[in-house]
């Protein structure tokens, strides 16, 4: 959504879908004239999906600039909870191994079909993507990798080819930059803690979204 003026204008103008991901950081981080600003050009016909790990007080406040008559979809355990266990099949796994084995493993995973169907895998560095893609290919296993050094022409078709099949795996990185951003806010908060002081609502928020479980996918740390 870029600046103003008459073509920003005819761009949203044809707008039919809007995707907000990380809608819970973003005041925190200082967007909020910003969304304003969108929200208020926004066509009343445009449908909106806000997605958050966590539903904070900067949500609402995000929603009402975009939302009408909202349906909220909690995937939360304790939303799963008071469904009976069954909120949308949706189950949340996760398994500590060394730096070294962490390929090993997820080789075995993919190969014994413990993650069935396609899947989003996120690693913590660009040429860390690349190197489990490589890794993969040598046992046969294809796959697609997404970041943010790729030209947009390739991340694209990167999407589109994982959308219609050509291969289930994505190997996908978070942007540099938003993710120094969450470890400056996560030290902050926790230097506040460290010193006794308070937290604002929205240096929480921040700090908390930066481990957050990436829904759908796997989160793979390590270096």
């Amino acid at each position: 959504a870029g600046g103003g003026g008459g073509g920003g204008g005819g761009t949203l103008q044809r707008l039919h879908t809007l995707v907000v991901d990380e809608a819970d950081l973003l005041l925190s981080y200082g967007y909020g004239e910003d969304m304003a600003a969108l929200g208020e050009k926004l066509p009343p016909s445009v449908q909106t999906m806000l997605l958050s790990a966590t539903l904070t007080p900067d949500l609402d406040a995000i929603s009402s600039l975009f939302l009408h008559s909202a349906t909220t979809v909690d995937c939360s355990s304790d939303a799963d909870d008071a469904a009976g266990g069954a909120a949308g099949g949706l189950r949340q796994f996760w398994l500590r191994c060394s730096h070294s084995d962490k390929f090993l493993l997820m080789y075995a995973l993919l190969k014994l079909n413990r993650i069935p169907g396609r899947s989003l895998i996120f690693v913590n560095a660009v040429d860390r993507g690349f190197r489990l893609k490589l890794f993969l290919e040598q046992f046969g296993v294809s796959s697609g990798v997404l970041n943010c050094e790729l030209p947009l022409e390739s991340r694209w078709h990167a999407i589109q080819a994982f959308n219609k099949g050509l291969f289930d795996i994505l190997i996908a990185t978070d942007d540099p930059r938003l993710m120094a951003a969450r470890g400056a806010a996560a030290q902050a908060t926790a230097d506040a803690v460290a010193a006794g002081g308070a937290v604002a609502d929205g240096e929480a928020a921040a700090a908390e979204g930066g481990g957050e479980v990436q829904g759908g996918g796997c989160e793979w740390g390590g270096g």
